[in-house]
């Protein structure tokens, strides 16, 4: 079948007409493809370590700024104070010790009937037997003396010890005492004594329980600093260096990038 000539002209130009308008919207497809891959493509700058920068160096992506992230946190662990604990409770439980120090001393004294006019071995087995008793807690490494001085007193006199025993333990206590604060503390304490109504050796005796009973009951806690720093640490935010941002001025020596 041939076609004829006018139906060949009218395809010919149908054809010239059609590719000639694809053409041209390809061709300004490829100029416009060429212009915008350029802005959006990051410009490779040739930089070398150590040499001043020519142009402004720019962060060609969102990044995480490790260094600067991790001074933040050290920063901020180095912020969080120390923990400390206070256990408020411990004045009691020292007057309570000192309760059953001096019940197992008037416990011997009575079952031994020791008194000051008592011969020095039925003394020193009283001792022995405190001691015993006492051997399970702190109150055994109270010296002889302080344990003599309190098992040969009168029952009133050793009466009156324990209530200032007590009383002073107590109030001592009362208030936060740290370690470094300790020594001042049971000085108070001793100093505070009723001269007017103990002897000498009473004094002596009640000296080194003071010593013996008054401790620290606020001190550091390794545990709750150390999760308090690393909770300071947690919640830092990242440091985030974003697209686009100065990272060396130009003219500025740059640095490892």
């Amino acid at each position: 079948m041939t076609l004829s000539i006018p139906l060949k002209q009218k395809i010919k130009k149908f054809a010239l007409t059609y590719l000639t308008d694809w053409g041209i919207v390809l061709i300004v497809g490829l100029i416009l493809y060429g212009l915008m891959i350029g802005s959006v493509l990051p410009k490779n700058t040739n930089v070398k370590l150590h040499e001043i920068a020519t142009v402004d160096l720019q962060s060609p992506i969102d990044t995480v700024d490790t260094e600067a992230t991790s001074a933040k946190k050290q920063e901020a662990i180095g912020s969080t104070p120390s923990a400390y604990a206070y256990n408020k409770n411990l004045g009691m439980i020292q007057v309570e010790k000192v309760g059953d120090l001096f019940d197992t001393i008037s416990a011997v004294k009575k079952e031994n009937k020791i008194s000051s006019d008592s011969a020095q071995q039925d003394i020193d087995a009283a001792i022995a037997s405190v001691k015993s008793r006492l051997a399970d807690s702190s109150d055994a490494h109270l010296s002889n003396t302080t344990l003599i001085s309190l098992i040969t007193a009168s029952g009133n006199d050793l009466q009156i010890a324990e209530d200032i025993a007590s009383t002073s333990i107590y109030e001592a206590m009362n208030d936060k005492v740290g370690w470094n604060d300790l020594e001042r503390v049971q000085n108070k304490a001793a100093a505070s004594l009723p001269s007017s109504v103990l002897n000498d050796e009473t004094r002596r005796a009640l000296n080194e329980i003071l010593d013996a009973y008054i401790t620290a009951n606020y001190s550091f806690d390794a545990n709750a600093t150390k999760q308090n720093k690393q909770e300071a640490a947690r919640n830092v935010d990242n440091v985030v260096i974003h697209q686009g941002e100065v990272l060396v001025k130009k003219g500025n020596w740059s640095p490892m990038i």
